[in-house]
C-alpha cells in the first residue's frame, strides 16, 4: 500500500542503549552486576495519518503500510489487553501473531516478523480505536551488539503511544515543559509503566529477558542486577568512555557454556570460585565509586575486572588488543557483555589529557576497530512535544 504524505511529527522520542559495566557472567551465578546507560541513543518520529499505519525501520531495511481498519481485521481479535496493566504477550499469542505475519509475508525473516509482532502487540495495547499513525525510528545503536537496541526500540515505541494516545503526563512541571516544545523526562510512576511494557516488547524479540535492557534504557544512569532484583543507583557520575566494536562476532550462549562447563569441572572449579566471589567485591566497590565520582578508583576496577574475566577465559585476543592499546596510553579497558569478540570499553577518567585520548583512538582505528565516543550513566528516556 503507498504511504501517504506526512506533515510534521506530532512527537519525537529518544532513548539509550546500555552496557554492563561491572559483573558479567558472575551475575549468572547470582553475584551483582552494574550496568549503565549509554549515550548513543534510538530516535522516534510519530506522525499523525488518515486511516494509515506504517512502520519505517531503515537500519534493519523494514518498511511496512496498512490501513488501520485492515488491521482491525487481521489482528484486533488477537490482542485483549489494557493499557495502563502492562502484560507480555502469552507464548500462545506470539505464535498467534507471527502466524498472522507469516501468512501474509511468507517469507519474511525472523528479525523482521519479530519486529512487527512487537509492533503490532503494543499498537493494539496501547492504541485505542486503531488510530492512524505512522512510526520512523533511527538508530545509532549497532544491532545484535548486546547494546541493548532492542529495548531502546521498545521504550521509545511505548513511550510515544503512551503520551500520545493516554494521559500519562502527571506532574505539573512535565505538562508545562511538554507544551513549550522542550524534551522532559517522564515522572517515576510513568517511566515505571513504560518500562514494563517495554519489557514486553523485549520478550517478543528476544522469547526471554532479563528486564536490566529496557530498565536502563528508560531510566538511565546506573543500576544493579542481583538474582532477578533490579535498583536503580541514585546520583551516578556521567563517565566518558571509547566504545569499541573489535567486530569480531560475539557468541552469548557459547561464552555463558564455557564458564558453565569450567565450574562444573572439579579440577578448576575450587580456583574459579574465588574468582566469581572477586568479581561480586569489584561490583561492591564499583557501587561506591559510582556514588562518590571516584573516577581513579573507577578506572582501577575496570583493570581488574577484566583481569577477573579474562581468568574465566571469556576474553579474546581482538578484546586484549584493546586492552593493550589502552594501556599503552596508561587508560584502563575491558569488554563489555560475555566477550569472546564484540565490545570493549577504554574508560576515559576526568583529567585524561586530549593527547592521550586522540592517540588510543588512532591506535584501535589502525587495527580496524569501530571506535564511538559516548557518555554512560546519563539520561534515561525523554519525549519531546512538536505539536507546538
Amino acid at each position: 500500500m503507498a504511504s501517504q504524505q506526512r506533515g510534521q511529527p506530532v512527537l519525537h522520542v529518544s532513548a539509550p542503549g546500555k552496557v554492563i559495566l561491572f559483573g558479567e557472567h558472575s551475575v549468572v551465578y547470582q553475584r551483582l552486576a552494574v550496568a549503565v546507560s549509554v549515550s548513543l541513543r534510538t530516535r522516534l518520529n510519530l506522525y499523525q495519518t488518515d486511516g494509515e499505519v506504517s512502520l519505517d525501520l531503515p537500519d534493519i531495511g523494514l518498511q511496512r503500510c496498512w490501513r488501520a481498519d485492515q488491521l482491525r481485521a487481521w489482528i484486533g481479535g488477537l490482542v485483549h489487553a489494557e493499557w495502563h496493566t502492562p502484560q507480555p504477550a502469552s507464548e500462545p499469542l506470539r505464535q498467534a501473531l507471527l502466524e498472522a505475519v507469516r501468512r501474509r509475508e511468507p517469507d519474511i525473516s525472523a528479525q523482521h516478523a519479530l519486529a512487527l509482532v512487537s509492533f503490532f502487540y503494543l499498537y493494539c495495547s496501547l492504541c485505542p480505536g486503531f488510530p492512524g499513525l505512522h512510526v520512523e525510528v533511527r538508530s545509532e545503536l549497532p544491532t545484535g551488539a548486546g547494546l541493548g537496541s532492542s529495548a531502546a526500540y521498545g521504550v521509545s515505541l511505548v513511550t510515544a503511544l503512551l503520551y500520545r494516545y493516554h494521559q500519562v503526563a502527571n506532574s505539573q512541571h512535565e505538562r508545562l515543559t511538554l507544551r513549550t516544545g522542550e524534551p522532559v523526562r517522564p515522572d517515576a510512576a510513568t517511566r515505571a509503566l513504560i518500562s514494563e511494557w517495554a519489557l514486553a516488547s523485549d520478550k517478543i524479540i528476544h522469547g526471554n529477558a532479563s528486564g536490566i535492557d529496557n530498565s536502563v534504557s528508560t531510566h538511565g544512569g546506573a543500576l544493579t542486577f542481583r538474582a532477578g532484583v533490579i535498583e536503580p543507583l541514585q546520583d551516578a557520575q556521567l563517565i566518558q568512555v571509547l566504545l569499541v566494536d573489535t567486530r569480531v562476532p560475539r557468541n552469548t550462549r557459547a561464552m555463558v557454556a564455557h564458564v558453565h562447563e569450567q565450574l562444573a569441572d572439579d579440577r578448576f572449579s575450587a580456583a574459579l570460585e574465588p574468582v566469581l566471589d572477586s568479581m561480586q567485591a569489584v561490583s561492591e566497590s564499583a557501587l561506591a565509586a559510582l556514588a562518590d565520582g571516584d573516577q581513579p578508583a573507577l578506572a582501577r576496577l575496570v583493570g581488574l575486572n577484566q583481569a577477573l574475566l579474562a581468568a574465566l577465559g571469556v576474553s579474546h585476543p581482538a578484546l586484549d588488543a584493546v586492552c593493550l592499546a589502552a594501556a599503552r596510553r596508561g587508560l584502563p579497558a575491558k569488554l563489555t557483555g560475555a566477550g569472546g569478540g564484540g565490545f570493549a570499553l577504554v574508560m576515559l577518567p576526568a583529567g585524561t589529557p586530549e593527547h592521550a585520548a586522540a592517540a588510543v583512538r588512532d591506535d584501535l582505528d589502525r587495527l580496524g576497530y569501530g571506535v564511538y565516543d559516548v557518555q554512560v550513566a546519563g539520561e534515561g528516556v525523554l519525549v519531546q512535544n512538536l505539536a507546538v
